[in-house]
């Protein structure tokens, strides 16, 4: 099909038609009906790899910092996997580049002061099933400019489970030495009663749950003391819940040393909080250790200026992916903003995104109007009410 021009969609729409006629024979056969599903799998991925081999999926350029750029690493190999790419080709990063290509590198804190990045990534031929999954508009814009940037979009319906499993397999390998040192290390006992939180704080402040959260959390699980990994203290950028968590929290800790540190703290969590930041959130996704993560904010929308949101719930045991529960803590009167210190005013929940333009960021971040005059000193920082999201599949 692929090689006689046809588009993904007709391909999905083909093999649809083919389950459901698989599907009418078999109940009039007497077979299980799973006895299709196998079969049909493989010929999708077939039909999604004919006339592919050695094809490739580009990033256009780094975008954003660290948590940004695994973002566009794990969107890039989805969308590979679901349109049957053999590899994924990287930019290069500021270990890579002079100063003259500075438009195509990271600053120090990007992806490559974490990974060891080679040159492109191989992604086998998924064996996994891709249903559900919705790739169309960032096919339509490769189709259009042969590459994109990943970090805002891939494909809609994108299981977490998933993305974690990309992130694992496909570029833990490529830990500098010394984060793979630093994370492998023995868990000590105060890390087994300790919980491990991260408050955005520079360029933007992450404002999206509650600060009694954490309290609630060391009391309701019994945490013997509280880690934050974060930064500037002692400024005017410090975190709006700094404060509270003083005078509430047991035992409170903060870290604010090197990217490489802060995030090995993160991948060594056991338990793990976080909030609306690509840094944490994507911690979260490579951790090999974190058996609780919880969350405080919209349950469906950990990274607002995500134009597609990983699907962000539990198995029936209560697991987002194998061996990590996710508890995530909400109020639905509570209301999340970030607040973005270049341009002084709040942002919006979701930012505007033009697919045709191969960009998320259309415009700045542009407060609604009801906000313009708010300060954050304006906002309650608690919660009087918080709630115990459900986050079933």
């Amino acid at each position: 099909l692929a090689q006689a021009g046809f588009t993904q969609s007709h391909v999905s729409l083909s093999f649809m038609m083919l389950r459901l006629l698989a599907l009418l024979v078999l109940s009039t056969s007497g077979l299980p009906l799973e006895a299709c599903d196998g079969a049909v799998h493989m010929l999708q991925t077939n039909a999604r790899h004919a006339g592919k081999a050695g094809k490739e999926v580009r990033i256009s350029s780094w975008m954003g910092r660290t948590g940004d750029n695994i973002l566009q690493v794990g969107n890039a190999i989805v969308f590979a996997k679901w349109s049957g790419a053999s590899r994924v080709v990287l930019p290069k990063t500021a270990k890579d580049v002079t100063l003259k290509d500075a438009r195509e590198s990271v600053a120090e804190e990007g992806i490559g002061a974490l990974f060891d990045l080679p040159a492109h990534i191989d992604v086998p031929i998924s064996r996994e099933s891709m249903d559900g999954l919705d790739c169309s508009e960032t096919a339509a814009v490769i189709e259009k400019l042969g590459e994109y940037e990943f970090l805002t979009s891939s494909c809609d319906g994108v299981p977490a489970r998933m993305l974690h499993q990309v992130l694992s397999e496909h570029l833990v390998p490529y830990m500098t030495s010394d984060l793979q040192e630093c994370v492998s290390k023995k868990a000590t006992p105060e890390e087994e009663s300790l919980l491990t939180i991260h408050l955005r704080t520079g360029d933007a402040h992450d404002m999206t749950w509650p600060c009694n959260v954490i309290s609630h959390l060391q009391s309701q699980y019994s945490y013997s003391s509280v880690l934050a990994v974060t930064t500037k203290l002692g400024t005017e950028r410090e975190h709006w819940c700094t404060s509270y968590l003083n005078e509430t929290v047991q035992n409170m800790q903060y870290q604010m040393e090197s990217v490489t540190s802060d995030f090995c703290s993160l991948l060594r969590a056991k338990n793990l909080f976080v909030g609306s930041s690509a840094f944490a959130v994507t911690a979260a996704f490579l951790s090999p250790n974190a058996e609780r993560l919880f969350h405080g904010g919209p349950k469906d929308e950990w990274i607002p200026w995500l134009h597609h949101q990983p699907k962000y719930c539990v198995d029936s045991n209560g697991s987002i992916w194998d061996g990590t529960d996710l508890t995530i803590y909400g109020d639905p009167d509570f209301t999340p903003r970030i607040f973005r210190y270049e341009a002084g005013e709040f942002a919006p929940s979701t930012w505007f995104w033009d697919p045709t333009k191969n960009s998320a960021i259309v415009g700045n971040w542009t407060a609604h109007n009801d906000l313009n005059d708010m300060k954050m000193n304006d906002m309650k920082p608690v919660s009087d009410e918080l709630e115990l999201m459900d986050v079933r599949c």
